[in-house]
């Protein structure tokens, strides 16, 4: 309910909106939160500026044109700076979002590079798009993902065939109570990611992505509820019977 604030409060710039005035207590949380998931073994899908669905108001892509490229630079390097330290952050650049103006993520993402060149990077687009139907050819790109409400082995096969020697997982599909899915659609999504070239893959539940705060939709339960739901079972459950083999060597039978 205090977003864009923290727990506590704090928001991320001293002026709203402004990338060169990052807010040492909110990022001092920040890194508590980063590093607790590091010691758990935790990955954490980072996103450094979320653009938000064709970059409105819940997103900060209008901030950051407002901000501009030089001040986006700044604070990628102040990112790459002081998260360098953590192997467990995926920088997710982007979010439900193709933004016109690729020159703001551009900095953002090159600011990281520049201060942590060891920093995996990854593009979250609008529904339907792959991070490298949109940001083929940039440098900073490391990991494909697909983001599909459509088969998902359709989506995943193709860019497994056409993304090169690119690792890819599938970001975003249906989320369990959202959109008429169950626990047999998360489990469908998930295992036809990982038997169709992806290296892993994400789960999403209704209410757990915004802990019971306003939501998109009715949920039937709470979140600390919804982590033992069927679906959260289902996946615990592939996650273990993937640790059983060498699930890195598996390769997608595309001409079957």
């Amino acid at each position: 309910d205090k977003a864009p604030a923290d727990i506590y409060g704090d928001r991320p710039f001293k002026v709203d909106g402004d990338f060169a005035t990052p807010n040492e207590a909110y990022f001092a949380h920040a890194d508590w939160v980063l590093r607790r998931a590091c010691e758990l073994g935790l990955l954490v899908l980072l996103a450094p500026s979320y653009a938000g669905n064709n970059g409105g108001d819940e997103g900060w892509y209008g901030e950051m044109a407002r901000s501009g490229p030089e001040k986006l630079l700044g604070y990628g390097r102040f990112l790459g700076r002081r998260y360098a330290g953590l192997d467990n952050i995926i920088w997710v650049q982007g979010g439900d979002y193709n933004p016109p103006d690729k020159g703001l993520v551009r900095a953002i993402a090159g600011g990281i590079g520049e201060t942590d060149p060891g920093a995996l990077q990854t593009a979250h687009g609008g529904p339907g798009t792959a991070a490298l139907d949109y940001w083929r050819g940039e440098p900073w790109l490391d990991i494909n993902n697909v983001y599909t409400y459509e088969p998902v082995w359709e989506a995943t096969v193709t860019q497994y065939l056409h993304g090169g020697n690119m690792p890819l997982f599938l970001m975003e599909s249906a989320y369990e109570n959202e959109h008429g899915a169950d626990e047999q659609r998360v489990r469908v999504q998930a295992y036809q990611a990982v038997l169709s070239g992806a290296s892993g893959q994400v789960f999403g539940n209704n209410p757990i992505w915004y802990f019971d705060g306003p939501g998109l939709y009715a949920a039937p339960v709470t979140w600390k509820q919804a982590l033992d739901g069927p679906g959260s079972r289902s996946i615990s459950q592939l996650a273990g019977i993937m640790a059983s083999v060498k699930w890195w060597l598996l390769e997608p039978d595309v001409d079957g």
